[in-house]
């Protein structure tokens, strides 16, 4: 069964053409969200809610990249239940988290 995640991932200018490589070798697995200039940091998103285990690959090899230099790169999986399973680097410097409830009663 497993666990689907939105996986967001913040890549440094210096560590953007070893992401391009994993881009190329597994394919697009994330589309690109904006850059910030502040930190020269690219943002990018999951294409779709996937199932996000550390020990297997791709996965892995994404998450090296941000093991490299924490400091300027991060990881955040957010589960379907809105909680943060996995998370490297400083993300909420440009992630905000906001949980919504909506009542029905239809």
């Amino acid at each position: 069964m497993g666990y689907r995640s939105q996986v967001w991932i913040g890549v440094h200018d210096d560590y953007r053409q070893d992401f391009k490589l994993l881009e190329k070798e597994y394919g697009e697995f994330f589309y690109r969200k904006g850059r910030c200039k502040r930190t020269n940091v690219t943002v990018y998103k999951t294409r779709w809610d996937t199932k996000w285990y550390s020990e297997i690959e791709p996965v892995s090899s994404y998450e090296d990249i941000i093991k490299a230099d924490t400091d300027r790169n991060w990881i955040v999986a957010i589960g379907e239940d809105n909680a943060i399973h996995t998370d490297l680097g400083d993300w909420w410097d440009h992630i905000d988290m906001e949980m919504k409830v909506k009542l029905n009663l239809d």
